[in-house]
């Protein structure tokens, strides 16, 4: 509850994410194909009338499919054109009693205050029921959002799970449509959990048609990234390394996103880059010497070029540069793992494993 005595948006998203965890363990747990939930044409209704009036995009003015998938549960819907008198009648002919949730009834929510007041006004003053008529615009919804996930089919297939989110490389090619744009913009977002409100949209739309190196966008718990048409969805902010640098002893410890690993052994030297960085793992040799990690100082120098320079000249995105670390020896940096070029060692004494986001 807030200070007003109405139940949060929070609250509610929690009792949602709870269930749906729940259901994912049976299905897991016995093998189910999928889990079959009773949302009715009413449920559809006031769902699309709910997003009218929330300025929702009209490719999102559903909300409820009869399949969908979430976090990998398969939710089936078959009563979605069913109206609830024609269940409930079913059900009293055959002496069915059915579980009615209370909180169907607690006009402190908005759905029900929706399905107690306002849709029954709306029918009253159109002489006619207003249900129907909803359905079939969340239904033209649904096919418009197939629509053009049909025409974004390549660049949908193009989107690359990554250890913090998701990543989609437009520097190639792009949508030239505003619509298409926003729509793709959408989905990615969806896959890491969080939703842009218009304005949030209009102002990645932006960075994106402009090319925009070191831009971000940030809703809630999510965070999209864009750099040089490149957007990168992730779950939550990424996190800065921490300014002090520490010193690179065998073990294994913490170096603020990152779990660091130094162990006896030898390792043939790997191809690293952001891209391999954002897959959470990197692995380096280290020779027999003083080494430190930490954050990368742009006036740095690294194999004779200042570090800065070295990764603007790769395109290396800009919010990568201050959350992965180098690795240093004395005041040079002896690698950094962000342009795809890494040191070779002969003789290796250590190896370098550094895990992103470990869980």
């Amino acid at each position: 509850m807030n200070k007003a005595g109405k139940p949060s948006r929070n609250a509610e998203e929690v009792g949602r994410r709870e269930r749906l965890a729940f259901f994912s363990s049976v299905c897991h747990q016995t093998g189910c194909q999928a889990v079959l939930v009773a949302h009715h044409a009413d449920d559809l209704a006031e769902n699309v009338l709910k997003k009218l009036f929330e300025g929702s995009s009209l490719m999102r003015g559903s909300g409820l499919r009869p399949v969908t998938k979430m976090e990998g549960l398969v939710i089936w819907r078959p009563l979605l054109k069913v109206p609830k008198a024609h269940i409930v009648a079913w059900l009293e002919t055959r002496e069915i009693v059915a579980f009615e949730d209370s909180t169907n009834n607690d006009p402190i929510y908005l759905r029900t205050r929706m399905r107690q007041r306002l849709v029954p006004m709306l029918s009253e003053s159109f002489g006619k029921d207003v249900v129907s008529g909803l359905c079939a615009v969340g239904e033209e919804a649904d096919a418009l959002s197939d629509y053009f996930d049909e025409c974004l089919a390549s660049y949908l297939a193009a989107i690359e799970k990554i250890a913090v989110g998701y990543l989609l490389d437009l520097s190639r090619e792009r949508p030239e449509s505003v619509v298409e744009m926003a729509h793709l913009i959408r989905r990615i977002c969806d896959l890491a959990g969080f939703v842009l409100s218009r304005e949030a949209l209009k102002a990645a739309i932006h960075l994106v048609a402009n090319g925009a190196a070191g831009g971000q966008v940030a809703m809630g718990t999510g965070t999209l990234y864009i750099d040089r048409y490149r957007l990168f969805a992730c779950s939550g902010a990424i996190e800065m390394l921490p300014k002090e640098t520490a010193i690179l002893l065998t073990g294994k410890y913490q170096l603020g996103p990152w779990q660091v690993d130094v162990a006896p052994g030898a390792h043939p030297t790997q191809h690293t880059g952001w891209r391999e960085a954002l897959r959470g793992k990197l692995v380096v040799p280290l020779p027999a010497g003083d080494y430190h990690i930490g954050i990368g100082k742009p006036n740095a120098y690294c194999r004779g070029r200042k570090l800065g320079k070295l990764w603007s000249d790769h395109q290396v995105p800009t919010f990568l540069r201050y959350r992965i670390p180098v690795v240093w020896n004395g005041d040079e940096v002896y690698c950094e793992f962000l342009t795809g070029q890494c040191n070779a060692a002969s003789e290796c004494t250590n190896l370098l494993t550094l895990s992103l986001w470990p869980e």
